[in-house]
C-alpha cells in the first residue's frame, strides 16, 4: 500500500520564479490541498511521501492576472462559429461555415465571430444578404474580430428593430445602402444595445460560457481576471459567486461596474471583488 499523500505534490528540479521581494529563484514547490505550502531551494533535501513531479529544468511562473477581460464573452466566442482569419479567407467560406452550423441546429440564433474584412478575399464586410444565403430565414449575428462591429441577417435585423426608417442608437452606426437607404446588416458599436434586444442566454448557457472561459484561461496560466464589461451590474457579481460555488469558474474574478450600478465599489461577495467603474468612449462615431 502506498503512503503517498493523495492531496500533495512535490515539484522539483525546476526554475521557479517567485517574484517575491528578494527575487527568489527556487528549484521546486510543495503543493498541499491545492495551495503552495513551501518553496524548495537549491540544496534542500526532497521530502518524500508526496506525489513527485520532476520538472526537468522547466520554468514555473506565478499565475497571470488579466486586468481587462470579458470572460463570458470569451466563453460565448469559444462556442460560436469561428470566422477568424485563421479559419476563413473569404466571405464564401464564412457562408459555408454558417450554413453548416444552421444545418446542425433546428432553431434559435446562430452566433459567429472573428471576421476581419481587410483579410477577406472580397475586401469588404459580409452583409445581411450573405448571411441570408447561408441560413435563409434564420437569425444570425456575425461579430467583427475587434468586438466593435456586427453583421445581422435580415431576420435578426427585424427582431431587434433595425429597419429603413429607424435611427441608430446613441453612439452607434448603421450602415445603409446608398441607393435604397436599407440597412446592409453591418453595424458598429451596438454590443450592449443588441444584448438588450436579443434573447437572454439561459442560466445553463451562461454556466457553459463561464466553464469554457475558465478552462481556456486556466490553460493559459491566468488565475485572476477583471471582468471589464461596461454594462456590468450587481447581477454579474451574483452570477460569479454562483459559478464559484459550483466550481465552474476557477480564476479569481474582479468585476468592473457600470456608473449606474447600485452596489458598493469595495468589498467582495463569496470570492468576487468589485473593481473600478468603466466609462467607455465609442470608436466608430454616430451617423
Amino acid at each position: 500500500m502506498s503512503n503517498t499523500r493523495a492531496s500533495s505534490a512535490l515539484l522539483f528540479n525546476g526554475n521557479v520564479i517567485t517574484l517575491d521581494q528578494q527575487d527568489t529563484v527556487a528549484t521546486g514547490v510543495l503543493i498541499e490541498d491545492g495551495r503552495i505550502s513551501r518553496l524548495v531551494l537549491e540544496g534542500d533535501e526532497l521530502e518524500r511521501g508526496h506525489r513527485m513531479i520532476d520538472l526537468g529544468g522547466a520554468t514555473v511562473l506565478p499565475g497571470f492576472i488579466d486586468p481587462h477581460a470579458h470572460p463570458l464573452a470569451l466563453g460565448a466566442t469559444l462556442r460560436s462559429v469561428d470566422c477568424s482569419p485563421a479559419a476563413v479567407s473569404s466571405i464564401s467560406q464564412i457562408v459555408d461555415l454558417i450554413a453548416e452550423a444552421a444545418a446542425r441546429s433546428s432553431g434559435g440564433w446562430i452566433r459567429a465571430r472573428g471576421y476581419d474584412e481587410l483579410l477577406l478575399a472580397e475586401r469588404r464586410h459580409p452583409t445581411a444578404a450573405d448571411l441570408d444565403r447561408a441560413a435563409p430565414g434564420r437569425c444570425v449575428r456575425l461579430s467583427h474580430g475587434s468586438g466593435h462591429g456586427d453583421v445581422l441577417s435580415t431576420a435578426a435585423l427585424a427582431v431587434v428593430g433595425i429597419h429603413k426608417d429607424g435611427t441608430a442608437p446613441p453612439g452607434a452606426t448603421i450602415e445603409r445602402d446608398p441607393v435604397t437607404g436599407e440597412p446592409t446588416g453591418v453595424l458598429f458599436e451596438v454590443g450592449g444595445w443588441l444584448r438588450d434586444r436579443m434573447p437572454s442566454p439561459s442560466n445553463e448557457t451562461l454556466n457553459d460560457y463561464a466553464q469554457s472561459a475558465s478552462s481556456a484561461l486556466v490553460a493559459a496560466g491566468v488565475t485572476a481576471v477583471t471582468d471589464s464589461g461596461r454594462d456590468n451590474t450587481a447581477d454579474r457579481l451574483d452570477l460569479y459567486a454562483d459559478l464559484i460555488a459550483k466550481d465552474r469558474f476557477l480564476p479569481r474574478p474582479t468585476v468592473m461596474l457600470s456608473p449606474s450600478a447600485e452596489y458598493p465599489l469595495s468589498g467582495g461577495l463569496s470570492g468576487v471583488k468589485t473593481g473600478a467603474t468603466k466609462i467607455a468612449i465609442t470608436f466608430s462615431g454616430g451617423e
